[in-house]
């Protein structure tokens, strides 16, 4: 309860100053918002705009929206408090010495700064160029430190006194503390964060141009931006009716890729007999060439005339070549004149004179390599048409009306090769009316977006701006998905460097280096690693493993090119998920677990029962900043699809680089802002951290 005091005791004077001093916040209260009424009235900007449009971007321009807000605000305020002062309210006098503490202390820095900027700007200026001193500021700035330091001053020796109305209790004095510490971060977000974001909206409701022609007349054109943005309509059309009525319907084909093998065997193919084989010796494996270099003397001398041809072509004469063993591949160590050497042989075995293989027996899984069967199917006509033999035996167009092509994709093992069908499935489908036909003028400005039906019906979804349209569904759908898997991830690894093992420390620097690498850079790298050619690790990593049979074009494709991006941001930033969820499991005590123990709850009753309810600041907190890097994800974009797949910053950084529209731009990141904002306050609802 504030010290009640009696009448008696309380000075004449005393309740003089006090009434003065309520009435004080009555002027301030006027006088501000009339100083600031006068201020635009005066200004030429506003006083000269020769139209309604002119006047209003000229006053959005030099006053903004949140100093007019401040303004009235405080105004509104210091009415209040004086209402309240008169009436004797003890709490609302702490408020109102505050006020007056923080209005001294903003006068004193107003004219610091004021004075800092006159002396920087004037430094190594002339005379005559020179930007005044404004005296009538500093000393309006001086009065009001003068007159809110000495009022202050006695509210602080006399407000129990005189004001004795309202309790005055712990939590009232808490949040007096609190604003007083809070006031500071407020007046730095208003500086760093509202007035950017300020400059943004007012720049919306403008034509104003990024980069373009200085001498084009910007106009303020209110909600237009928006309304271009974010319009949109939902049709319904009918099928088109044949003449009983019955909806008209079309085919529909589908082509379908599928991937198959068939057995074979290779000893029945005479094309593959060691007689009739064509083929460079890198054929056979080295311990084969070996083996025949052994036993076969017709395949040595064969080898040997060839070297000594091979040699004399490269200007050596050689009187003796011997061939001592093949090396790998194509190269064979030789022997030349008694002198060692390697000679690449890559003459084919027909080419060689006098080899006789028809007494030769091959056992293909162990003295031919898979590569050099597949190399020799690709360059015998004669392999290949035995092999589409074998095909047209289980796959045959003329049978299978659904087959539109089969090719032989190689050799998987020795026992069997791989082919591709290319099968032609068809579909019968209503035939729609155009939406654009069946709307009319009130389409026109407008494009389809998507289709989508719903009990029978089929709807038409269409925006003005179809493309953000788009975009904005890529982007919420790359942000559910990666922020989902960051968090299932980070708690998954989380959990584990919390929990004690050897090499704890270590494994904790090592989850954080793909955080530590730049995106750009990240992304530069998952670019290469992703390619479809022989160069793409992924893919080698994935065939060579059997994920997959052949390369997939990850991000040229339509439907992996979403999951690419998804991948590279799962595995950039899930450690940072990781490394604020641990923050937060360290904030838990280890006796509450100890207690759960022996109270017989087991792991999973220990986590859903303590550890998930206890995380929820932490996984808000998680979930806002992952979601707010997600929605305005711009580098994994542009580095990985560039255009051919938009977020929303990358579709809003096109509309102002490439179309120069920057006010259309300032409404595309107003938006994003907002998006966010949704998901900021969903989060805190739904884990109840403002309740906490």
């Amino acid at each position: 309860m504030a010290e009640n005091m009696s009448l008696h005791q309380v000075t004449s004077q005393q309740k003089t100053i006090a009434t003065v001093i309520s009435l004080l916040f009555t002027v301030f209260g006027i006088g501000i918002v009339v100083l600031f009424i006068w201020s635009v009235l005066n200004d030429p900007d506003i006083s000269q705009a020769v139209s309604t449009n002119r006047l209003i971007l000229n006053f959005l321009d030099n006053y903004g929206i949140i100093i007019p807000l401040t303004v009235f605000g405080l105004g509104i305020t210091f009415l209040n408090y004086s209402r309240r002062l008169l009436a004797g309210d003890f709490i609302t006098s702490g408020w109102a010495q505050s006020t007056l503490f923080w209005v001294m202390v903003f006068s004193i820095l107003g004219i610091a700064v004021h004075a800092f900027q006159v002396g920087t700007a004037n430094i190594g200026v002339e005379p005559q160029d020179r930007i005044p001193f404004n005296t009538n500021l500093v000393l309006g700035l001086a009065l009001l430190a003068t007159v809110g330091g000495g009022v202050w001053r006695w509210l602080d020796q006399n407000r129990k006194l005189v004001f004795t109305v309202g309790e005055d209790t712990v939590v009232t004095r808490q949040n007096l503390v609190a604003w007083n510490l809070l006031i500071p971060t407020v007046v730095v977000m208003v500086l760093v964060a509202a007035r950017p974001l300020e400059r943004t909206f007012v720049g919306s409701l403008t034509d104003r141009t990024f980069a373009g022609a200085v001498t084009k007349e910007v106009n303020f054109v209110g909600l237009q931006n928006y309304t271009r943005l974010l319009g949109f309509r939902i049709d319904t059309i009918d099928c088109v009716r044949n003449p009983d009525n019955s909806c008209s319907t079309q085919i529909i084909e589908n082509t379908i890729e599928e991937n198959s093998e068939i057995a074979v065997d290779l000893n029945s193919i005479p094309q593959l007999e060691p007689a009739a084989l064509d083929v460079g010796i890198d054929f056979f494996t080295p311990s084969t060439l070996n083996r025949l270099i052994t036993e076969n003397e017709s395949f040595k001398n064969g080898l040997a005339t060839a070297v000594k041809a091979i040699l004399e072509e490269g200007g050596t004469t050689a009187n003796e070549v011997q061939v001592v063993e093949a090396v790998s591949g194509n190269v064979l160590s030789v022997r030349v004149d008694g002198t060692p050497q390697e000679i690449a042989m890559t003459k084919r075995i027909t080419e060689l004179e006098g080899v006789d293989l028809s007494g030769v027996d091959l056992n293909y899984p162990t003295d031919v390599t898979l590569e050099g069967l597949n190399t020799y199917r690709i360059r015998s006509r004669i392999i290949r048409g035995a092999l589409d033999t074998l095909v047209l035996e289980q796959y045959n167009p003329d049978q299978d009306a659904t087959i539109d092509d089969v090719k032989v994709s190689g050799f998987s093992s020795f026992e069997s090769f791989g082919i591709t069908i290319t099968r032609i499935e068809t579909t019968e489908e209503p035939v729609y009316e155009n939406v654009r036909d069946k709307v009319g003028e009130a389409y026109r400005n407008y494009a389809q977006v998507s289709t989508f039906d719903f009990f029978g019906t089929r709807y038409v979804l269409s925006a003005r701006d179809a493309e953000f349209y788009v975009a904005v569904g890529n982007t919420l759908f790359f942000a559910v998905v990666t922020v989902t898997a960051e968090l299932i991830l980070g708690m998954i690894i989380a959990l584990t460097v919390n929990s004690k093992f050897p090499g704890r420390g270590l494994v904790r620097a090592a989850m954080l280096i793909p955080w530590a690498i730049p995106t750009v850079v990240s992304a530069k790298l998952w670019s290469y690693m992703l390619l479809d050619s022989r160069i793409g690790v992924m893919n080698d990593m994935l065939i060579r493993l059997g994920v997959i049979e052949k390369s997939l074009s990850w991000l040229a494709s339509v439907d992996t090119r979403i999951w690419s991006l998804i991948f590279v941001d799962v595995w950039k930033t899930t450690p940072f998920m990781a490394l604020l969820i641990l923050a937060g499991l360290q904030t838990i005590p280890s006796d509450i677990y100890e207690a759960a123990d022996v109270d017989g709850a087991g792991v999973i009753r220990q986590f859903f029962r303590i550890t998930l309810p206890l995380l929820r600041p932490t996984i808000a907190v998680a979930l806002v900043f992952r979601t707010l890097d997600a929605i305005r994800a711009f580098d994994v974009f542009d580095v990985l699809v560039g255009k051919q797949l938009q977020s929303m910053a990358t579709y809003n950084q096109f509309v102002l680089v490439e179309t120069q529209e920057f006010g259309y731009a300032s409404a595309i990141g107003v938006t994003m802002f907002l998006i966010i904002l949704v998901f900021t306050i969903i989060y805190v609802r739904a884990l109840g951290v403002d309740v906490e």
